[in-house]
């Protein structure tokens, strides 16, 4: 009976466990170009009907979503000065912090308004990290073909920035 028990206990453990790791995506990839990006559209929300409701939304998303930063003081983030929708900066991070150092995903994006939502595309995914006495930048892609798997931390990032596209 004990033994069961045990049994039992190491399966329930074991699936907590895995419950817990990460899930492991493959990026997405533009049909022409092979290269990393994430397209499609974000369905405008019915209390959105005015082209200023749309606009304020669309930062709104941006600055609580989409473009996540801390304030570390390791790595200096200089917006792009071209813009894209509602006055938004081409460029946007999504920021992990780590043990010792953080972990910053960078990436361009446009937006553009439709009828049906907000189009999107996001690409030229650049990875960074930083701690207190260096930092490295590399290109995603690179970095991908380079150093097999797994990345836990991409995988995380890589989930916010699919929560962030998926809705408002």
């Amino acid at each position: 009976m004990t033994w069961r028990l045990l049994l039992l206990a190491l399966l329930l453990l074991h699936g907590f466990l895995a419950a817990a790791q990460p899930t492991h995506y493959e990026w997405p990839r533009a049909a022409g170009t092979d290269s990393i990006a994430f397209e499609g559209v974000l369905p405008w929300p019915a209390e959105a009907g005015t082209e200023a409701e749309r606009a304020a939304l669309v930062r709104r998303w941006y600055h609580t979503r989409l473009n996540e930063t801390q304030d570390h003081g390791l790595m200096e983030w200089r917006a792009p000065e071209a813009r894209t929708y509602a006055g938004l900066p081409t460029g946007a991070h999504q920021e992990l912090p780590l043990t010792e150092e953080v972990c910053r995903l960078t990436f361009r994006l446009a937006l553009r308004p439709t009828p049906a939502g907000l189009a999107y595309r996001l690409w030229a995914f650049t990875i960074g990290r930083a701690g207190f006495d260096n930092a490295t930048v590399s290109d995603l892609e690179q970095v991908l073909r380079e150093v097999p798997g797994p990345h836990p931390e991409l995988d995380r990032m890589q989930h916010r920035l699919r929560v962030a596209l998926a809705h408002w």
